[in-house]
């Protein structure tokens, strides 16, 4: 449903002005892409149905975009845009309940407790467009233009443009530029023949099937409006930063569409990205990020889908930088969506604030020149608290809501009231999904246990209460907590790769391998088969362990997590060749997967490959991956061959 502020009120958001704007030569422009990974477009950049895009990633620097947990596409946003985890940030789900009880909207950006990257931009005067970022209505006001993504969600109200109140705000001094880009605000803009010939093609193609062809006319014509009013915003320049966030056209069709509509769907895409590049210019850096891979279960769900059952190495995303100063490189080397803000803020010529969960990409850029002048960044007082306090908040207004009156419902208004205990139960398991990822132990148990206990009929809160408990070490309580577990439960192979876990920290090392086996032979899931080979690698059953990784393989095929635990298991029982051969598969899946590089040079080594395992070891310390291993490993195999290199590398392994 759509929702609107009252007439007249917009979140004006009050900063201390810098005397000064960041002192940088270069714009930047952020552009998003939804639920895009590299395997998704690899194909396409192959068949040339994204040129632009093979441009943009010959010219700069690419890799894959580590995600933070939960996926949830409205925290992931968030956590890109501010740098921070969630339960800094504070939002929490796709939706929050209206301030009466009646219903759930949304989520606002006022549910926001950091400040996102044009906030320290307004506060600093530099001028800013931003158009389409999830989690923008209201819209924040900025020194330049936001077009929310309430605007294109449908958010209206009964003025002359039928706009939102809080959907678009405008700084007077970009009112012009403002007027015009929505006057553009029509499918009939299209500033490229390339951009109306892909259109026209997937218009054309689905307009005949009655199941889903409304569905793709209607999703065209929102992304043909977002990008006319981009395009047309960063035409008229004025800017020196920008953030576009688009929705991805071939997720408009359905997977059993004709190939040549979906390859249509990629090269609008194309088209429009290449028409941004082309308009900002050559001096301009442009980062393309794309945060997760997110099933339809984790984006649709009502219920938070089961993390356990999660497959990480699905959720990778995308990064691809390109401008005057990235210096040139086939890979981005253990990027997340935490380092975006960082590294946008960096460029325009911030200090990084203190409480930044992420770092920025300084190696993905030619070093500043030492007079560089940068500039304090400084929020505004409207961003303080957490996601605790937030939570806390909400639970003590649901707590004093009476079964019979919720914020004036009455008690027949039940649906609105379920609704609204549903989106915060979520939020609350959102919450400390966040917690646990953010390595805030005593919270996220916490939390754990509130829900464990209030939904003793849900394993999954069972099993993440075990997991928090095996984290914190505390395996006596972790022991009790299965211990009182319905025996159907228990049975569970996160409880049962606990136990294992459990009688492994006591030194019951046959029974753990025993219970991870157990796990292995009965195991369909590829997480619990991976989970239960790291047992087995930390027990040191080094056979077992290998079965496990290869049981991966023969039931989900290739996984890098699952040839690189390989190629430990084979190392490790003196086996270099198939070692070997491991960390190579491993490599092509996940190029930036440093660990099974050591791997495959310590067996390229063992095989007498000399000049291989020198190259292969210089890679692990160019990537700064145990880089005493390295440094000793270079420093034998020069021995011979260079003994100033050796002594070189002795000493950067601290080795006399």
């Amino acid at each position: 449903m759509a929702a609107t502020a009252a007439a007249g009120v917009l979140p004006i958001f009050v900063f201390a002005m810098l005397p000064f704007a960041p002192n940088t030569d270069g714009r930047v422009l952020l552009i998003g892409w939804d639920a895009v990974d590299w395997g998704a477009v690899n194909s396409t950049v192959a068949d040339e149905l994204t040129p632009h895009l093979a441009r943009m990633r010959a010219a700069g620097t690419f890799g894959r975009l580590a995600p933070v947990r939960p996926l949830v596409a409205p925290m992931l946003w968030t956590s890109l845009a501010t740098g921070t985890r969630a339960d800094k940030h504070g939002v929490l789900g796709f939706c929050e309940p209206l301030p009466d009880g009646r219903g759930i909207i949304p989520v606002r950006s006022t549910r926001r407790r950091r400040p996102a990257i044009w906030d320290y931009a307004t506060a600093a005067g530099v001028p800013s467009h931003v158009v389409g970022w999830p989690v923008t209505a209201p819209a924040d006001a900025v020194r330049g233009v936001m077009v929310s993504d309430g605007y294109f969600r449908g958010d209206r109200s009964t003025d002359d443009e039928g706009v939102a109140d809080d959907a678009v705000t405008v700084h007077p001094e970009y009112q012009a530029i403002a007027d015009a880009a929505l006057r553009r605000n029509t499918p009939d803009h299209m500033p490229s023949d390339e951009h109306r010939s892909a259109a026209k093609q997937l218009l054309d193609g689905s307009s005949g099937d009655t199941r889903w062809g409304g569905s793709v006319a209607a999703g065209l014509s929102q992304l043909q409006s977002l990008h006319a009013i981009a395009f047309s915003l960063l035409s008229a320049g004025h800017w020196q930063f920008a953030a576009v966030r688009y929705p991805t056209a071939a997720a408009l069709l359905p997977g059993d569409a004709r190939d040549e509509l979906h390859h249509a769907a990629w090269r609008l895409q194309d088209a429009m990205l290449g028409e941004l590049v082309r308009i900002v210019g050559a001096e301009t850096t442009v980062i393309l990020v794309s945060p997760a891979r997110m099933s339809r279960l984790s984006v649709g769900a009502s219920h938070p889908a089961d993390q356990f059952q999660a497959n990480s190495e699905n959720a990778l995303g995308m990064a691809c930088v390109t401008g005057p100063e990235v210096i040139a490189a086939d890979r981005l080397i253990g990027a997340t969506v935490l380092d975006v803000a960082p590294t946008v803020l960096d460029r325009l010529g911030f200090d990084l604030p203190g409480d930044l969960d992420g770092r920025p990409w300084l190696h993905a850029f030619a070093p500043r020149d030492a007079g560089f002048r940068r500039v304090a960044a400084v929020p505004a007082a409207r961003f303080a608290g957490d996601a605790l306090e937030a939570a806390a908040a909400d639970s003590e207004r649901a707590a004093s809501e009476s079964p019979a009156s919720t914020c004036g419902v009455e008690a027949d208004d039940s649906s609105g009231r379920q609704a609204c205990a549903q989106v915060l139960h979520n939020h609350k398991v959102n919450l400390a999904e966040a917690l646990a990822d953010s390595d805030r132990f005593e919270q996220a148990l916490r939390l754990w246990r509130e829900l464990a206990t209030s939904h003793p009929e849900d394993p999954q809160f069972a099993v993440q209460l075990v997991r928090a408990l095996l984290r914190g070490g505390r395996h006596g309580e972790c022991a009790e907590v299965i211990a009182q577990l319905p025996p159907a439960m228990q049975t569970l192979w996160p409880v049962q790769l606990g136990e294992a876990e459990i009688a492994a920290a006591k030194q019951r090392t046959g029974e753990a391998v025993a219970l991870a086996c157990s796990v292995v032979e009965r195991g369909s899931s590829p997480a619990a088969l991976l989970a239960a080979a790291k047992i087995l690698e930390n027990c040191q059953a080094w056979a077992d362990a290998e079965s496990a990784y290869q049981r991966h393989l023969d039931a989900h095929g290739p996984s890098a997590a699952a040839y690189g635990g390989l190629a430990r298991a084979s190392w490790q029982q003196e086996r270099p060749e198939l070692a070997r051969e491991a960390a190579q598969a491993a490599l092509a899946l996940a190029p930036g997967y440093t660990e099974a590089r050591l791997h495959m040079a310590l067996a390229l080594r063992e095989l007498d490959r000399q000049d291989d395992a020198i190259r292969e070891f210089e890679r692990c310390v160019e990537e700064q991956w145990q880089i005493e291993v390295a440094h000793g490993q270079l420093a034998s195999l020069y021995c011979t061959r260079s003994p100033s290199r050796a002594a070189m590398h002795r000493a950067l392994a601290g080795v006399g």
